[in-house]
């Protein structure tokens, strides 16, 4: 069983390695989007971020990963950002440098932009899974 990071979770070696191994389920997740696939081999469909007996998990897990990158569209920078991801990972651009050239913006802008949101994705899915592994009040 995966143990997946509360958003808290980030001293000490465990913390690291765990959130790192969630970063990395993310970007994976992020870099097979285009070919379906090999989206179900995702190691986040074992998170919470999918609900527990789910008839479609992978729908599932796409609707929470495309919610989270919708909700960081919330200030200019994070628009910025937004754009530099999903131009990134949609098979019309094959490498950072052409996907740099469709946004019209330079190499390292775009590389700051790319990085900056692959953060925030991760720290809204982290909220997120915080959310789903919550138990409701009583």
């Amino acid at each position: 069983m995966t143990t997946w990071p509360a958003p808290a979770t980030t001293s000490g070696p465990d913390g690291r390695l765990s959130h790192a191994a969630f970063a990395e389920g993310v970007l994976e997740a992020l870099r097979t989007w285009p070919t379906p696939r090999e989206f179900p081999t995702s190691v986040l469909l074992l998170s919470p971020l999918v609900p527990h007996g789910s008839p479609d998990p992978v729908a599932d897990l796409r609707g929470a990963i495309t919610t989270a990158l919708d909700a960081i569209q919330t200030d200019p920078a994070g628009v910025e950002a937004h754009e530099a991801l999903t131009t990134t990972y949609t098979p019309a651009c094959r490498t950072h440098r052409a996907a740099a050239r469709r946004l019209g913006v330079p190499y390292g802008t775009y590389r700051r932009h790319l990085a900056l949101t692959k953060e925030r994705l991760v720290e809204r899915l982290l909220r997120q899974l915080a959310t789903a592994s919550t138990p409701p009040e009583r």
